[in-house]
């Protein structure tokens, strides 16, 4: 419909003030540099015997008071610049999230790498030398875990992964599960087929699968890379879970090319949210044909 032109700016405005407080939120999320300087951690061994690290241990004599010196202006605006020059840590954990739930549906098809992760992570912690730990972690839950990939928005159920996954596990065969006892289930386990307890075992290792943003684990984006996952098909930019979660400048920056130096020109005095409603309504647009970049264009963090 057609708003009213004061009304159209005020949804502008409070969109400009959600966007400004959504930023003094996030800088919460990650202990600042000045933090850093003067805080320490905590290292203990857990009732397992793993290594167990609490950051940002400070006593209330180390922490600075505020002085209001040019140089906390300095470093202020150097923070400021720092998180202007990259994505939010909340971002970047939905955007992890997202990427890990495409990547346990595809592993849905792929047995032989699920077993290497299995076998991989299993080997990596019973053979590591006495006195070092974290081996065979990066991959899946060192506990058999499911690794839910909640997110904060609450909107990581992806129609095409979530669906793939919920098939794949009503499809296993689980009838063992109802023996009463152990040693009864256990039999029955080890009459099922190599076939059935291969599914079994692929369906459990993908909802174990642990990952992260690309680059920061190299044996994570070999199995990415492994996988081929198909992204665009479980991730497609909205406003609500990218557009609108980047300043202005970085939506110029990751788009400008895609869109043309028309498009840059055209938003250069255009608010934040005229900026995400044009590129919200371009990726829902009519795509020119399956190399269109609205069907393909996913974040670097993939």
């Amino acid at each position: 419909m057609d708003w009213p032109t004061d009304l159209e700016k005020e949804l502008d405005d409070s969109e400009e003030k959600l966007s400004t407080l959504n930023e003094v939120v996030e800088e919460c999320v990650e202990f600042t540099a000045e933090q850093k300087a003067y805080s320490g951690c905590l290292v203990t061994v857990d009732f397992r015997g793993d290594l167990s690290v609490q950051y940002g241990i400070a006593c209330a004599t180390d922490v600075p008071c505020a002085s209001g010196s040019d140089n906390d202006e300095e470093l202020a605006g150097t923070e400021s610049e720092s998180k202007e020059k990259g994505i939010s840590e909340a971002l970047k954990d939905d955007l992890r999230k997202y990427c890990q739930q495409a990547a346990q549906a595809a592993l849905l098809d792929d047995s032989n790498t699920a077993n290497d992760i299995l076998y991989f992570s299993l080997c990596s912690q019973m053979l590591r030398p006495s006195g070092v730990y974290g081996w065979g972690n990066s991959l899946i839950s060192a506990n058999f875990n499911i690794i839910h990939p909640d997110n904060s928005l609450e909107d990581i159920a992806q129609d095409n992964a979530i669906d793939k996954i919920t098939k794949a596990r009503d499809s296993l065969d689980t009838t063992w599960i109802a023996q009463e006892t152990e040693s009864s289930r256990f039999l029955a386990f080890s009459q099922l087929s190599r076939k059935s307890k291969n599914n079994l075992m692929t369906f459990c290792v993908s909802q174990m699968l642990s990952m992260n943003v690309r680059g920061l684990s190299g044996a994570q984006d070999h199995v990415v890379d492994q996988l081929k996952v198909p992204f665009c098909e479980y991730w497609r930019p909205t406003k609500t879970n990218y557009l609108k979660r980047l300043s202005k400048p970085q939506l110029i920056a990751e788009f400008g090319a895609i869109r043309g130096e028309a498009w840059v020109l055209e938003m250069e005095n255009a608010t934040k949210g005229v900026v995400v409603e044009s590129l919200s309504v371009w990726f829902s647009g009519e795509a020119d044909g399956p190399k269109d970049e609205r069907l393909t264009w996913i974040p670097p963090q993939f």
